[in-house]
């Protein structure tokens, strides 16, 4: 496919996902599962995003959960600083099940977690917990703050055990890094 052609195709792909017509949506998807670049990321979580479609919605976070190109980690990314926790849930399970190695952005994961319902706290510490490392101190040391700052202030109890737990993977981590 010319670069041209590429571009015509995903202009029409993105343009095809904010259609009222459900059939191009889903035609849009199956192209994008297909097909699809990390230039598609953005509207596929802003569908996510605006549509109560169960199908709809569960087809995005099957593709967003399957993506491989490391450039999708800048696509998706600011999406963990924004309020829906519907979104930030669904962009930490997709950054888990694609298997990136997030061990620099263990601070915005940590602060996402602390500012999310339990669900995103959840996939947090799923992806927390299969990290790899090396670990940066300065991360870990920030990331304890954080967690520490959100156990004091907390009242639910379910939450606070997922705290805990998250804090006790930040620990572990820090006991492996050689002074």
């Amino acid at each position: 496919m010319g670069e041209s052609t590429k571009t015509t195709f995903n202009i029409q792909l993105i343009k095809d996902l904010k259609s009222e017509d459900l059939k191009l949506v889903k035609k849009a998807l199956t192209k994008i599962k297909d097909k699809g670049n990390e230039k598609h990321i953005v509207p596929l979580v802003h569908l996510y995003e605006n549509t109560s479609n169960e199908n709809i919605r569960n087809e995005i976070k099957s593709i967003l959960s399957q993506l491989k190109n490391t450039k999708s980690i800048g696509e998706l990314m600011p999406f963990l600083e924004k309020e829906n926790n519907s979104t930030k849930e669904l962009i930490l399970h997709s950054l888990w099940s694609s298997g990136f190695d997030l061990t620099d952005h263990i601070p915005l994961i940590v602060e996402t977690a602390c500012n999310g319902d339990f669900m995103v706290l959840l996939e947090a510490l799923t992806l927390i917990e299969n990290l790899e490392g090396p670990f940066i101190e300065d991360d870990l040391f920030l990331a304890t703050s954080i967690i520490n700052e959100k156990i004091n202030d907390c009242k639910d109890e379910s939450i606070l055990n997922l705290l805990q737990s998250l804090l006790s993977v930040i620990q572990q981590f820090e006991s492996q890094i050689e002074i």
